[in-house]
């Protein structure tokens, strides 16, 4: 079942009243209860762009909602990536939560023990940095 189909399913039980409501992933009741119908279809029932929507609307601290969505852009350990391309996930994400900060590749080191690094793009070589571990525990 796709997730547009568990989201119509879940909408269609909801609408009729039925006493007897099936188990249902939490992000598809998450998804209608806090976003809407309307933004799932702006985002086209695509699942990250559900959860990442999901997380900027949380209570989470400002701080706890970066590192969840960098989490979600598949910083994970071990990941290699230039100051260039740190710079516009951060900018993203910082649109996304309306903060009014310029990006720096440096933030990195806020959410995860990091390792500068060079990496080879082509003939040119860029600074960068490699992930080691993240500096929480998130939820």
């Amino acid at each position: 079942m796709t997730f547009k189909q568990k989201i119509e399913s879940y909408l269609a039980i909801k609408e009729n009243d039925f006493n007897y409501m099936p188990d249902f992933e939490r992000l598809v009741i998450d998804a209608i209860e806090v976003l809407g119908l309307k933004e799932i279809e702006r985002l086209n029932y695509h699942k990250g762009d559900i959860e990442k929507a999901l997380i900027s609307k949380s209570d989470l601290s400002k701080s706890n909602k970066i590192a969840s969505l960098l989490l979600k852009n598949d910083l994970t350990i071990g990941t290699v990536k230039t100051n260039e391309e740190l710079k516009l996930i951060l900018g993203d994400i910082y649109n996304k939560l309306g903060i009014k900060k310029a990006p720096s590749a440096t933030h990195i080191k806020k959410y995860f023990q990091v390792v500068q690094t060079k990496i080879k793009m082509g003939d040119k070589i860029k600074n960068g940095y490699k992930i080691i571990k993240p500096l929480t525990v998130f939820v």
